[in-house]
């Protein structure tokens, strides 16, 4: 079992629906396209798995890439799958993203988006 595996052991729930952390982990995703980057060219894509008029929920991936990052008007969580790089906040801290690692980025929040290799994550969007 490789550590992605070892961490992502429980199923996701959205909407009556389980997904097991196989399907997370493999799940086709929808190319967005290429994301406006400091650095490299990040190309993004997406599997929605539920929407309505508060709340987003889906996997996301993109490839490597630095690019600046800032919320408004909605709240992000994110749960990192598999891959690797760093999230800088506006103040300078630095949080390393890796298997495993739980991110919030809160209303307001700005800051930078480093992607060493493709980081795949499960988020939940939701309005202020």
């Amino acid at each position: 079992m490789t550590k992605e595996e070892d961490l992502m052991t429980t199923s996701a729930v959205v909407s009556g629906r389980s997904y097991t952390p196989e399907e997370i982990r493999t799940l086709p995703l929808e190319e967005i396209g290429a994301r406006e980057a400091l650095e490299g060219e990040p190309v993004e894509s997406v599997h929605r798995l539920y929407k309505d008029g508060v709340t987003v929920m889906g996997i996301w991936e993109c490839t490597p890439g630095r690019f600046m990052v800032s919320k408004s008007g909605r709240h992000s969580m994110m749960y990192i799958v598999s891959g690797r790089g760093t999230v800088t906040d506006a103040d300078g801290k630095v949080h390393l993203l890796e298997p495993g690692a739980a991110l919030m980025e809160p209303d307001g929040w700005v800051g930078e988006w480093n992607i060493v290799e493709t980081i795949r994550k499960f988020y939940v969007i939701a309005k202020s």
